[in-house]
């Protein structure tokens, strides 16, 4: 005879109060903004900024932590973002070049 084989799929439930963590990186992509909010607005929040994706800035390279701003995105409210840029390591033999002005600022000193 015939057999009914029926399928399920997993049900994702966001818990009331969730945080989600969305990111976006500039357009030179120097520095990564991110932003920490309810779960149930990130769909509204992409929808207003398509760049966003799922996730955070210090996982894709950006651990420096260089400021914040506050964004109000409709439907959402207002939602503070964190600028995070890359950390530069110089390497072993690289050269710097350190200067000092006179205190009259008539010469300048160079190393």
């Amino acid at each position: 005879g015939d057999i009914t084989i029926t399928t399920f799929g997993k049900n994702v439930t966001l818990l009331a109060g969730s945080t989600c963590s969305l990111y976006a990186l500039s357009d030179d992509a120097a520095t990564c903004g991110q932003s920490d909010l309810d779960c149930k607005y990130a769909t509204f929040a992409k929808a207003f900024q398509k760049q966003l994706k799922d996730g955070t800035c210090p996982d894709h390279g950006y651990s420096v932590k260089e400021g914040t701003e506050t964004k109000h995105v409709p439907v959402v409210g207002d939602i503070t973002i964190t600028t995070f840029g890359k950390n530069v390591t110089l390497l072993a033999g690289s050269t710097c070049s350190l200067y000092a002005l006179s205190d009259d600022a008539a010469t300048c000193g160079q190393s």
